[in-house]
């Protein structure tokens, strides 16, 4: 069992996260850590802050306040952030790339050569079963290959820890079954840190061993999740609370109350 991280450093840390756009939605004061070959859980609505988040710690948004710490040292520095990759959305990232060359790209934003990488490239092919689509553009692949090669030029820079977003949209059950596998084997065996976002609660309950929820910009809930003794949805709904429901069931209830009484009283019904 992980010791709680008030027993060790924190291995990853956000701490005071702030981003003000002139609109005003963005993240105020946002503080949460992982620990060393963990698998979080980054859940939140759309619109709650998980890619602005995201987008902080990889310094595509310039921060208003706070820091994001990976071992201690600031993911300004790059010996801290090259130690980090990013699994985007099917959305961001060129479909025009061939695989090979994602994989260059990715490769050079971390100073790592073309030499290691092809010294890797063909095993990683072999091993997630894209040989023959090694000359294949991401726009030519299906969702489920174009997700494994995003996976490949990921895994290719040997990084510490790895951060997804919505890894799995798109995919059928077999291929999301098998993402979440690989993603627990890499923690479980090398030790590797997970942070994923998802709006499939289910999906994250059987993966995850801590969660951080986001709401409206702020960190509303953060701890160390037991799938044996909690339930996810739980967790989320408690959290969140009553008053984020944008369901009315007891309107809906009455609704369909009056709808069956009527149906009685009308005689052409059949």
């Amino acid at each position: 069992m992980r010791k709680s991280n008030k027993e060790e450093t924190a291995y990853f840390e956000v701490k005071n996260l702030t981003k003000i756009f002139k609109t005003g939605v963005g993240v105020k004061n946002e503080s949460f850590t992982i620990n060393k070959g963990q698998i979080v859980g980054f859940i939140g609505d759309n619109g709650a802050g998980k890619t602005t988040t995201i987008k902080l710690i990889f310094g595509e948004y310039k921060k208003d306040l706070g820091e994001v710490f990976l071992k201690g040292i600031s993911t300004e520095k790059p010996e801290a952030l090259i130690k980090i990759a990013f699994f985007p959305d099917q959305n961001n990232y060129p479909h025009q790339y061939k695989i090979k060359d994602y994989a260059y790209y990715c490769a050079s934003l971390k100073g790592i050569t073309k030499q290691y990488v092809d010294q890797y490239f063909n095993r990683f092919l072999e091993a997630l079963s894209l040989e023959k689509f090694h000359k294949s553009r991401f726009d030519e692949l299906s969702a489920g290959m174009q997700k494994r090669a995003l996976l490949l030029a990921t895994l290719v820079t040997d990084p510490e820890m790895i951060i997804l977003d919505e890894p799995t949209a798109n995919l059928d059950v077999k291929s999301r079954l098998e993402f979440m596998e690989v993603l627990r084997f890499l923690a479980r065996e090398y030790d590797k840190t997970i942070m994923i976002t998802s709006h499939n609660i289910d999906e994250l309950n059987l993966l995850i061993d801590k969660v951080v929820l986001v709401n409206h910009g702020e960190i509303i809930y953060e701890n160390d999740f037991d799938k044996t003794k909690e339930n996810l949805r739980d967790v989320y709904m408690k959290a969140i609370g009553d008053k984020e429901t944008t369901i009315n069931y007891e309107k809906i209830k009455a609704i369909v109350k009056e709808e069956s009484e009527n149906k009685k009283n009308d005689k052409t019904n059949f």
